[in-house]
């Protein structure tokens, strides 16, 4: 069944996969390693958004990564001057992602996947690098601590952006074969 606008409605499987995916967004961030006190976080938390906007597009990944980082900020920090700042990595990581997803008509290879998450990851790296500065600068941390961190947080970031690049491709592949909808 379509709209008059030519685009399918959101299925319930399709609405229930979104809203399990900013669970585990939120849950992931809870069971996130940090080292160093928290300035290095080793976390699957961006795996979730990063897998609806390969199955499902641009704008469910926004929403998955918009309402599960906002979820996230308020349960962990509250609400403050900087918290919509923090959560435009997750977003622009789900809507860099969507959109190659989209521009393929959601049919890529593993390859295309791979290459889709590690590009989008590394331009969310350098993204949250900006982010993380101009935080710093607005709560006034020290320079030599800044510059630490955010090297720091840099080579974190590569280094999930290539976990996410390795685990990413199959598991998207898998969840389409499973959330494909059935002939009735």
């Amino acid at each position: 069944m379509f709209h008059s606008n030519g685009r399918r409605p959101l299925g319930a499987q399709r609405v229930a996969m979104n809203a399990v995916f900013i669970a585990l967004h939120v849950v992931l961030s809870l069971f996130s390693i940090y080292i160093w006190g928290d300035q290095i976080k080793l976390s699957f938390a961006s795996f979730p958004l990063l897998v609806a906007a390969l199955l499902f597009g641009a704008a469910d990944g926004v929403f998955v990564a918009g309402i599960g980082e906002c979820l996230y900020q308020l349960l962990f920090y509250g609400f403050g001057p900087t918290t919509l700042l923090w959560m435009l990595p997750p977003v622009l990581h789900a809507l860099l992602a969507g959109l190659y997803a989209q521009r393929h008509s959601m049919q890529l290879s593993l390859g295309q996947t791979g290459r889709i998450v590690f590009a989008s990851g590394l331009i969310t790296a350098l993204f949250t690098t900006v982010v993380l500065y101009i935080d710093a600068q607005f709560w006034g941390y020290p320079s030599g601590l800044t510059a630490a961190v955010i090297a720091l947080r840099f080579v974190n970031s590569l280094i999930m952006c290539t976990v996410y690049t390795i685990v990413a491709p199959r598991t998207v592949s898998l969840l389409r074969r499973i959330a494909r909808p059935r002939a009735a």
